[in-house]
Order: structure tokens, then sequence, then C-alpha cells
């Protein structure tokens, strides 16, 4: 009988370690593991978006040099029609004013139209930057062997080797120079 319940317990605890490898076992196959990356740094610091933020820039003092030298236009036909006033007639002064409105609001809108083509490019140009952005992530995360990569702006404590963002960086740079903003037609 001493034998049954020796030969009884070696069992169990056969069992029992058993159980505690599947167990551990479990657990690694269910850990996660986790990346972070600072998209809004890899969007402002890496060359493409510094090239992007400079063209973008360019063609923004471009437009500002075409409205100062309308408004400079403008204000000289202004003071033009002002001076023209003690001349013409009521009704001629009327006409000419009105022309005048009509002029500054189509410059207006003219200038209006271009700052919105210009920004819808800027954000298409930037959608690219950001799908490039993406793919390497995905790249990284898939030859590393990540399940989850979670933006840094929504991390408040992590371990510094989660950081991936230096990795994304490098490949980034190598791999994207510039980015053009092209408008659409």
């Amino acid at each position: 009988m001493r034998k049954f319940i020796l030969l009884a317990a070696v069992a169990a605890m056969g069992l029992s370690a058993s159980f505690d490898a599947r167990a551990e076992e479990a657990a690694v196959k269910k850990t996660s593991y986790v990346a972070v990356v600072d998209n809004l740094e890899l969007m402002n610091e890496s060359n493409a978006a510094k090239s992007l933020n400079e063209e973008f820039k360019k063609s923004r003092d471009v437009i500002q040099e075409i409205i100062e030298k309308k408004e400079k236009e403008l204000r000289n036909a202004e003071q033009d029609l002002e001076v023209s006033r003690t001349t013409l007639s009521a009704e001629d002064y009327e006409e000419k004013r009105a022309e005048f409105v009509k002029q500054f609001q189509e410059a207006k809108s003219e200038l209006r139209k271009q700052m919105i083509v210009k920004e819808k490019a800027f954000k298409t140009a930037e959608s690219k930057l950001q799908q490039e952005i993406i793919n390497i992530v995905t790249e990284i995360s898939e030859k590393r062997g990540y399940d989850v990569v979670v933006p840094r702006s929504a991390v408040v404590i992590m371990a510094s080797s989660a950081d991936i963002t230096e990795d994304v960086m490098k490949l980034l740079n190598e791999r994207v120079k510039k980015i053009d903003i092209v408008k659409k037609k």
C-alpha cells in the first residue's frame, strides 16, 4: 500500500509539473509585445517632413508677395478713384467705385482659392508622408514581432527599449528624402 501511495504522489507531481509547464507556455503565447513610436517627431523632424514644410513655407511666401502686390495696386486704384471724385459726376464716381469693389472682391476670392488649393496639396503630401511612416512601422513591427504599436502621445510610462522612433526615423530618412507638394488642377 505504501508503494501505491508513493507512486501516486510521484504521478501527481509529474502531472503538476506538466500542468505548470503548459500554463507557463500558454502565458508566453499570450504575451504581447508593444512598441511605441513618436509620430509627431517623425512628422516634424524627418528629412521629408522638413522638406515638405520648407516647400509649403516658400509657396505661402509667394502667395503673400502676390497679396501684398495686389493690395498695393488696389490702394493705388482707390487713391486714383478718390482723386477723380472731384472731377466725376456722382453717377460716374459710384460706377467706378462699384467696379473697384468688384475687383477687390474678385482678387480676395482668387487669393483665397489659391491658399485653399495649396493647403489641400500640402495635406495630401502630408498624408503621403504619414503613409510612408505607417509602412515602415508595419515593416519593423513584423520583423521584430510586435503585436501592437502605439503613438508616444498615448503613453504615460514606458521602457526606452519600447521606443522604435529612432529606427523608424533612420529608415524614413533613407527611403524618403522629399515629398513634393503637387497642386491639383
